[in-house]
């Protein structure tokens, strides 16, 4: 969270933003390999599709995982809010 923030950080809650967050970034970097050519020298096949799919993971966890995106914050915000309406923030 950013340090303007000064309300206590619920660890559970704010895991499960990042997590959101680096999968929907993976799934981003996914779409984004979907329009690259995949002619060449390689040519493309089965093995550059798995390839491609196993490499979206990492690099959308690496993506959020700069801080700079700021969709795990306004997850979090989310979440936090709906614990907090039903009483039961840092119990789930």
């Amino acid at each position: 969270m950013s340090a303007e923030s000064q309300a206590p950080i619920d660890e559970k809650a704010w895991g499960v933003a990042k997590d959101f967050e680096a999968l929907m970034m993976g799934q981003m970097v996914e779409q984004m390999f979907s329009g690259l050519d995949q002619d060449g020298f390689f040519s493309g096949g089965y093995g550059e599709k798995m390839a491609r799919g196993m490499l979206s993971e990492p690099l959308g966890k690496a993506l959020s995982s700069s801080g700079t995106l700021g969709i795990a914050e306004a997850i979090y915000r989310d979440i936090s809010g709906i614990y907090q309406s039903y009483g039961t923030m840092g119990d789930a």
